[in-house]
C-alpha cells in the first residue's frame, strides 16, 4: 500500500534588506553600543580597524561580526544580555512602519492568501525576526543565525548566509516535499537560496548577475 505524498508550495524570503529596509543585526550592535559608552567606543574602534578586512575578506565577515557581537555583550551577564535583546526587539516591533519594506510585505501576504507557506531565512537573529513577523501578522517558519555565550559574551555559532542558507533549508524541510515557487533576496549571499525556486525576485540595488535571480525588481 502506498501513501500519497503531499507537496507544499513554499516561498523563501531573506529578511534584512528584503523584508526590511535596513540590516537589523548591525542595528542591534548600534543599539547595544549606545547603551554603554565604553562598549560603544570599543565597538567604534573595532569597526574602524575591521573596515579593510571586511572589504577584502568576504569569507571572514562572520568572524568580524561575531567579534563585534562579543564586544557589545561581554560582561553583562545573562540577565543583562536578555534585557538588551528585549529592548531591541521591542524597538523593532514598534518601528515596523519604517523598518519593513511595504512591497515585499504585500507580496508575502499575497503568497499566504494563495495558500503558500513562508520560510524567512536570514543571517540575522530569529529572536527578533519571529516577533516582528508575528506583530505584522505574517505566519512563517524562521531560520536564522545562531549565537552562544563564550567567555562572558555572545558569539555567532553559525551565520546563516550563502550556502549555509541552502543547508539549513534542507535540514528544516527534511521528510517533506516542498515546491519552492518563489524566492526573494537582496544580496550576493542570497543567490544560492534564490536558485532553489522556480521564480526569484531581486530586491537589492541594480540587477543581479545570476540569471536564476532575474525576476522583477521589487520597489522599495
Amino acid at each position: 500500500m502506498t501513501t500519497a505524498t503531499t507537496t507544499i508550495d513554499g516561498v523563501l524570503l531573506d529578511f534584512d534588506g528584503t523584508l526590511t529596509r535596513r540590516d537589523t543585526m548591525l542595528g542591534f550592535l548600534v543599539h547595544a553600543g549606545r547603551r554603554s559608552p565604553a562598549r560603544g567606543l570599543l565597538l567604534a574602534l573595532y569597526a574602524a580597524a575591521a573596515l579593510l578586512p571586511w572589504a577584502l575578506w568576504p569569507g571572514g565577515r562572520s568572524a568580524l561580526l561575531s567579534g563585534a557581537l562579543w564586544i557589545v555583550s561581554v560582561g553583562r551577564g545573562r540577565p543583562g544580555i536578555h534585557a538588551l535583546l528585549r529592548g531591541y526587539v521591542d524597538a523593532l516591533v514598534a518601528d515596523r512602519p519604517r523598518l519593513l519594506a511595504p512591497a515585499v510585505v504585500a507580496a508575502a501576504r499575497a503568497h499566504l492568501e494563495a495558500g503558500r507557506a513562508l520560510w524567512v531565512v536570514s543571517g540575522s537573529s530569529p529572536l527578533w525576526i519571529r516577533e516582528v513577523l508575528a506583530a505584522e501578522g505574517l505566519r512563517a517558519r524562521v531560520i536564522g543565525s545562531r549565537a552562544r555565550l563564550r567567555a562572558g559574551g555572545l558569539v555567532l555559532e553559525r551565520r546563516c548566509v550563502g550556502r549555509e542558507k541552502v543547508r539549513r533549508i534542507a535540514a528544516d524541510t527534511r521528510g517533506r516535499t516542498i515546491r519552492w515557487r518563489h524566492a526573494y533576496g537582496d544580496a550576493a549571499s542570497d543567490r544560492p537560496m534564490l536558485g532553489l525556486a522556480e521564480r526569484a525576485t531581486w530586491c537589492g540595488p541594480g540587477r543581479p548577475r545570476d540569471p536564476r535571480a532575474a525576476g522583477p525588481i521589487v520597489g522599495r
